[in-house]
């Protein structure tokens, strides 16, 4: 039979023991959160790492995009009773009325984009482009004479616009709905980017937005709507 001190001594050297695990698997606890932690933060890094070349990989392929569309411009408003035969000579005829000359050899190609209304037309010569983007103004507030000589009626409303990339478009309607809100103090659109300018910034304080992800780390709380179904 074992006494009483035998079984004092047995269950002091059992708390030892149960001690001595506890302070073994503490240790390896630690060693095992300190391992996942360190994994988790190289995990985040190579996100971050992947995240940041996935965005340079779009803003590459974006700009390259753009640019293969430098010498396009679409015209919005051309009555849809101008056939494609007559498409190009109509063109020529709207550019003459806001005092751009050109003839058939300055258009490489003009087509109706499906039954948006839109006609995109490429030049050969780029500065045709910034020449009617500058008239943009004349263009859509021409007056009911100038219309019933391109053969139009007189409600027609003809809007010039650039060719852009659907990934340059999302980040200008993105950009107007911050204007509409007077988040932003404007926003604009050249050479291939968009540009906002803050509320309140100076005149030269403008800020080239070349992804989505900009705009979100600019403007956290800013909750942006789809442009799926609004364009």
């Amino acid at each position: 039979m074992v006494n009483k001190a035998e079984f004092e001594q047995a269950i002091a050297s059992l708390k030892d023991e149960i001690l001595e695990l506890k302070s073994v698997i503490h240790e390896m606890k630690n060693d095992v959160v300190e391992a996942l932690l360190k994994e988790n933060a190289a995990l985040k890094n190579k996100v971050k790492e992947l995240t940041k070349q996935c965005e340079d990989n779009e803003i590459s392929g974006n700009k390259t995009d753009q640019y293969s569309r430098r010498n396009n411009i679409i015209i919005d408003g051309i009555p849809s009773n101008v056939d494609n035969h007559h498409l190009e000579k109509k063109v020529i005829d709207i550019l003459a009325s806001v005092n751009i000359n050109v003839n058939d050899s300055d258009i490489e190609a003009t087509h109706r984009l499906g039954k948006s209304g839109k006609t995109i037309i490429r030049f050969v010569n780029r500065k045709n482009c910034l020449k009617l983007l500058s008239k943009k103004k004349d263009l859509s507030s021409l007056g009911r004479e100038s219309l019933q000589g391109l053969g139009f009626p007189n409600q027609t409303k003809l809007f010039v616009q650039p060719n852009l990339t659907p990934f340059n478009e999302k980040i200008g309607f993105y950009c107007r709905q911050l204007r509409r809100k007077k988040i932003i103090e404007k926003t604009w659109y050249y050479s291939g980017s968009n540009y906002l300018k803050l509320v309140n910034s100076t005149e030269t304080d403008k800020i080239e937005v070349s992804h989505i992800n900009q705009l979100i780390h600019l403007f956290p709380n800013f909750t942006f709507n789809s442009i799926e179904g609004k364009n």
